[in-house]
């Protein structure tokens, strides 16, 4: 990542997540990325990869959207990427379902990082 990047997927296109410009984007609807358990993590699969048996959702990049745990027993492991402030949300995860586990993340900026709920 070069100096004024927050992200570089190699692609001068927006809608994935990083920008023309190389900035971080919205990516989940209403700026919230609901992790549920179904086939799908709800929307797992828009920022990273879900494993139904185990329900483990693996983000494959760094966020701006708020991450939503909805439903019990979901683990959520950032893999080391990072979740940033936007201005827009107040927190980066809110835990809504019980058992929930998050692993390996960088957040930066917000008020709340984890906000029990």
């Amino acid at each position: 990542i070069d100096t004024g990047e927050q992200c570089d997927d190699g692609n001068t296109s927006g809608g994935d997540g990083c920008s023309a410009t190389c900035q971080l984007e919205t990516i989940c609807s209403g700026e919230v990325c609901n992790l549920v358990d179904n086939a799908t993590g709800g929307e797992c699969t828009t920022i990273g990869t879900w494993d139904d048996a185990s329900n483990i959702c693996t983000l494959n990049k760094s966020l701006i959207d708020e991450i939503s745990i909805d439903s019990n027993g979901i683990t959520l492991n950032c893999n080391n990427n990072s979740l940033l402030e936007d201005a827009t949300n107040f927190q980066a995860i809110a835990l809504v379902g019980d058992n929930a586990v998050v692993r390996n993340c960088i957040i930066d900026g917000y008020d709340i990082g984890i906000e029990f709920g």
